[in-house]
């Protein structure tokens, strides 16, 4: 399987907006972690798939990176606490 290697990094920078420090679904997954991850999908996939770069992929990089890896993908409550402190942090 060949994967290009700028293919690869737009993937992991798409992948990091979602799931790294500040992403839409901060699980606080350093870039490392997500090469990892990805790399791992990559080689898991074989011949028996192709790896794409889309939502499909970085939901199973998603999925490596909480079951394998031990990040836990955030909950409202996570999400709420974090609004709550973000406001204290302004009014202090």
């Amino acid at each position: 399987m060949s994967v290009k290697m700028e293919n690869f990094l737009e993937f992991v920078d798409y992948t990091e907006s979602f799931y790294g420090v500040g992403g839409l679904y901060d699980m606080g997954v350093p870039r490392l972690a997500i090469l990892t991850a990805t790399f791992k999908l990559i080689l898991d996939l074989g011949a028996t798939s192709k790896f794409v770069g889309d939502s499909v992929d970085r939901e199973k990089v998603r999925d490596i990176l909480m079951d394998e890896m031990g990040y836990k993908f955030p909950t409202k409550a996570d999400r709420c606490i974090k609004v709550v402190l973000d406001k204290e942090e302004l009014v202090a």
